[in-house]
């Protein structure tokens, strides 16, 4: 550090009951924090510093569907794309030119603010966020750009100037690790990390960092959930001083490296930067006067350590994978599947499969072979279901309709995909009526008749481009059966404040104006088969259905679709919770408990055309808290629903309510 200007002083309390300060200022035009430090005893001890925020941003362009007509094209909705396979390919590093720092706060957040960030297309700044109550430090590059106008990117995030130390992590195998960089062998060059849990932790004298990602806004959707190195870390040599420092960082791989169990080999979507859109790409800085296991500890508190809380009165339901269940259960039916242990470490209570999608079974027959196909499936799902685990049977058949569609069963059912000439709509057979599919009435009818459920995954992208808009004057969207849509971060957008911004949250609100009834929206996960080095908290959210403290027996499905039927669930990343929420003519009432700082609750509500919201701001309020909130909104109104936010971009919904 040559001469820190522009000092700001900031002082707050942590979540271990410490006085923390913290020193920022420009260093040489480079935005620096000059120290962290904890009162100890009657003496403040420095953690750490000066620091130094490193960004680096890859990008590519995000590129049209050629298949789609013109009128369903929409490259930001894509899916299937990677942006940084093809031409035009770049990697910049952020420089700096900051001649100005400010300070503000908004509740019990203060913002230090450094401006003349430049990295490629993007222009912006340098945010830190202090949190009162907290040991956390966001650390953001803020940047837009307004250059390119088919923008995708990936970045890397870090803060350089530790003291040399032991790195703690959580490796792939689950056993922790300790590594100590040394020597000048390999300076300057950056060594990724497979650290579980997405958390990387450094011992320093009198204490312990740790950084880490936005535990989901940080992944786009990628079809599986493989641990692709996020963390890194740098040897840095300052030849003038004479003095060894490490650089501590988040980052993502400019190729899929996929595994061969994944069918979408070339799909790896990246950020979406539309011009104009602010960018804030972020990562986390953990403090402790502790030591490492200590600091580590702290920051997995924040995730629940990577565990979905429970909830008195709700199960917990994570929803639409391709396990080809039924293969693997035929070849040892006796052995418990690598997903079934990564879903129960989660908290996962109730795992709904959509098997029979990715070569898994003879989907085209309508005879003998697809009715005993589907007995084998039930039969897995069976077999391993406990009173403390179910896994409940599914399919995503996508016939007879356009694009994609699942069907949610309350008990197992028997039908083909499709229904050859002279064919009967359903005909009995020793396990029940197997039914025929050859329309969408025909789907409508059998729904009816067997109290199942229809509903429609990842829209307006991913082979559903095209819907619901396509069908939504249909008998099967009109119909109650039809119950709603899915929910994924898809696409990833760093400029969003929710994780529903953009696709989600415009089919959703159009289908609710389109329809007399209220059409709800399930997370939804869609990935594929998992061994036991998968991460997976991070890409999953959580469907919390309110059934009681039981699991119903296995095969009985009912209890989950009537909870489903009536709204009674609501979708959580598993750092909000909202385990009740009253919403009336005029008003809405929740209970809401959260683990990072929160942000913002909202109400969205729609006369049937415009849809408008009411935001209450809750940056006044600390972490690992509750309240009970309340927020009104107009009279007269068609629907509204409640959602609420938190500071890393996590959250929590519940379904709409018609009046």
């Amino acid at each position: 550090m040559k001469d820190l200007k522009q000092i700001k002083e900031i002082s707050w309390q942590g979540e271990d009951g410490k006085s923390w300060k913290a020193s920022l200022g420009i260093d040489d035009g480079m935005p620096c924090i000059g120290n962290i430090s904890y009162l100890d005893g009657e003496s403040w001890f420095q953690l750490c510093g000066p620091l130094y925020p490193q960004f680096e941003v890859t990008t590519g362009e995000r590129r049209t569907d050629a298949r789609l007509p013109q009128e369903y094209e929409n490259r930001w909705n894509v899916y299937g794309d990677s942006p940084l396979s093809g031409e035009g390919v770049a990697v910049a590093s952020a420089t700096f030119a900051s001649t100005e720092c400010s300070v503000t706060k908004d509740g019990a957040v203060t913002y230090v603010d450094f401006n003349g960030l430049s990295m490629g297309f993007f222009k912006g700044g340098v945010r830190f966020s202090i949190y009162e109550g907290s040991n956390l430090v966001r650390v953001e590059a803020i940047a837009s750009n307004d250059e390119h106008e088919s923008l995708a990117y990936i970045y890397r995030g870090a803060l350089s100037g530790f003291k040399p130390g032991m790195l703690f992590y959580r490796g792939l195998d689950r056993k922790f690790k300790r590594e100590l960089p040394r020597g000048v062998s390999g300076m300057g060059r950056l060594v990724r990390v497979f650290a579980r849990n997405r958390v990387l932790t450094l011992e320093q004298e009198g204490g312990a960092v740790a950084v880490f990602p936005p535990p989901h806004k940080f992944f786009f959707p990628r079809q599986l959930e493989i641990n692709l190195g996020f963390n890194f870390y740098r040897k840095e040599l300052d030849e003038e001083a004479n003095t060894k420092a490490l650089t501590l960082g988040v980052r993502h791989n400019e190729k899929s490296r996929y595994y061969d169990t994944c069918p979408n080999q070339a799909c790896w979507p990246c950020y979406n930067a539309k011009p104009g859109t602010v960018q804030k790409m972020a990562l986390y800085l953990g403090l402790s006067a502790g030591n490492a296991h200590q600091c580590r500890d702290m920051v997995m508190a924040y995730t629940n350590n990577d565990r979905f809380p429970g909830i008195p009165g709700y199960k917990k339901m994570a929803n639409h994978f391709h396990m080809a269940y039924r293969e693997y259960w035929l070849q040892n039916p006796d052995v418990e599947q690598d997903w079934e242990f990564l879903f129960k470490e989660i908290g996962v209570d109730i795992a709904y499969l959509n098997d029979f999608h990715g070569g898994d079974g003879d989907t085209e027959n309508t005879g003998i072979i697809r009715l005993k196909q589907l007995k084998e499936y039930y039969d897995a799902c069976r077999t391993h279901s406990s009173s403390s685990f179910m896994v409940m049977a599914g399919e995503e058949p996508n016939n007879q309709v356009p694009g994609h569609w699942n069907i949610m069963y309350p008990k197992p059912i028997y039908f083909s995909r499709n229904r050859d000439e002279g064919q009967p709509f359903v005909e009995e057979t020793e396990y029940g009526p197997y039914y025929h599919l050859g329309s969408g009435e025909d789907i409508v009818a059998m729904l009816n008749a067997e109290k199942a459920l229809m509903l429609l995954p990842h829209p307006r992208t991913k082979s559903s481009e095209k819907c619901p808009d396509q069908y939504k004057d249909s008998v099967y969207f009109k119909d109650r059966t039809f119950i709603g849509t899915g929910f994924r971060y898809m696409p990833a957008d760093n400029s969003t404040e929710r994780l529903i911004d953009g696709r989600n949250e415009e089919t959703w609100n159009d289908m609710n104006n389109w329809s007399d009834h209220p059409k709800y929206m399930l997370g939804e996960v869609d990935t594929y088969e998992k061994d036991m080095s998968y991460d997976i908290y991070g890409d999953f959210n959580i469907n919390y259905v309110k059934i009681g403290d039981k699991l119903p027996a296995p095969d009985n499905y009912e209890p989950i679709l009537n909870a489903i039927k009536t709204g009674d669930v609501f979708v959580s990343t598993g750092e909000v919770i909202i385990p009740r929420c009253d919403i009336g003519d005029g008003y809405a009432k929740a209970e809401l408990s959260w683990t990072f700082p929160m942000n913002f609750a909202e109400v969205v509500y729609s006369d049937g055309k415009n849809v408008n919201r009411e935001i209450l701001s809750m940056t006044e309020h600390k972490p690992f808290g509750s309240t009970t909130v309340t927020i009104e909104f107009p009279r007269g109104m068609k629907w509204a629903r409640f959602a609420a936010w938190d500071s890393a971009g996590n959250g929590a919904f519940h379904q709409p309510v018609f009046f």
